[in-house]
């Protein structure tokens, strides 16, 4: 690797980052209008806080790679040997052997699907780079306990976007400090999840957050549509939130005849019901939902805002939410 060129690649990479999150130097004239900051297109504003992100990203990955080139060479000067050698040491190893090779491929057989003599090489070549990827990690580790390394690379913040609250379902406190806004599809497996993590905040947070839901129903079955249209009709009865509840407790078995059976079993009036899932205007406030996340960029689900803030929810999103929630919470004290 040449060091020169790691350096140079980091700092374009920071430059990057630092104009893609700066939304005030983002400026675009159309059909003379300007268009900067907080006047920016929603969609647009999210899509360059995304490219902001990536940017911080690669910049990380290339000042590790700096890193771990600048210890590798470190090593190899005191230990007088080619700098080659020491990185194969330390970072790729030896190739991975026939009983290593064997036991993968017997572990997972059925998925390959094809005869070890056939496949070895593909393993060999797979192996290897799994191999180099956890001695990275480890060496990167090391790295930070024997010289102090941090990459202090910042992470942009999310823009704040201006989302629409009124007259949708909203639990939890009246004078909530922190706002969350769910776009969601019943049909959807994660959106279920999602409600836990949600009932687990609740309790934490109790009146110092509220939560309001909107329909994004991506499912092309169209049943999600139509249980969406049903929560519209719940929700003008005062029973949006049962009627949420036990949409997703029968998520894998939601048809298009569902939403008149939940009415039935809430003990809702189910004439008044049926009038409003006919009426042209209850389809039209799910599409307008639905129009409204795509001008925001959604497009899957479930998605959450906090403050109008896009929460990128990993792998444990309730972790997410909540770190979410505490740096609003910290900017509101």
């Amino acid at each position: 690797m040449n060091l020169t060129a790691s350096t140079l690649g980091a700092l374009a990479l920071f430059a990057a980052a630092t104009i893609a999150s700066a939304e005030s130097d983002t400026t675009f004239r159309y059909d003379g209008v300007t268009y900067a900051g907080e006047t920016l297109p929603q969609s647009l504003r999210q899509r360059l806080h995304e490219i902001a992100l990536e940017a911080a990203e690669r910049s990380r990955q290339e000042i590790d790679r700096y890193v771990l080139d600048l210890y590798v060479t470190e090593r190899a000067v005191l230990a007088d040997r080619p700098v080659d050698d020491v990185r194969q040491e330390l970072i790729f190893g030896p190739p991975p052997d026939e009983a290593t090779l064997r036991a993968f491929y017997d572990d997972n057989k059925d998925r390959i699907g094809a005869p070890f003599d056939q496949v070895k090489d593909q393993l060999t070549q797979f192996l290897a780079q799994r191999i180099a990827q956890e001695n990275v990690v480890a060496l990167l580790a090391r790295i930070a306990a024997e010289k102090g390394y941090v990459a202090e690379v910042e992470t942009p913040r999310a823009p704040q976007l201006a989302i629409a609250t009124e007259g949708y379902p909203v639990k939890g406190g009246a004078e909530a400090d922190v706002t969350i806004i769910e776009f969601a599809d019943f049909q959807c497996p994660y959106c279920e999840a999602a409600t836990t993590a949600i009932d687990n905040l609740m309790k934490i947070y109790g009146d110092r957050i509220r939560v309001v839901f909107r329909d994004l129903p991506v499912n092309p079955s169209g049943v999600s549509r139509r249980v969406a249209e049903g929560g519209v009709c719940a929700a003008a009865q005062g029973a949006f939130w049962p009627y949420h509840d036990r949409a997703f407790s029968q998520r894998a078995d939601l048809t298009a005849e569902t939403p008149p059976l939940l009415a039935a079993e809430l003990g809702l009036d189910v004439d008044d019901f049926a009038a409003y899932l006919a009426d042209e205007a209850t389809a039209a406030r799910v599409a307008a939902s639905e129009a409204e996340a795509l001008s925001l960029g959604v497009t899957g689900t479930p998605t959450f805002f906090v403050e109008g803030r896009l929460v990128s929810p990993g792998p444990d999103l309730e972790a997410a939410l909540a770190a979410a929630i505490e740096a609003e919470l910290a900017e509101a004290r």
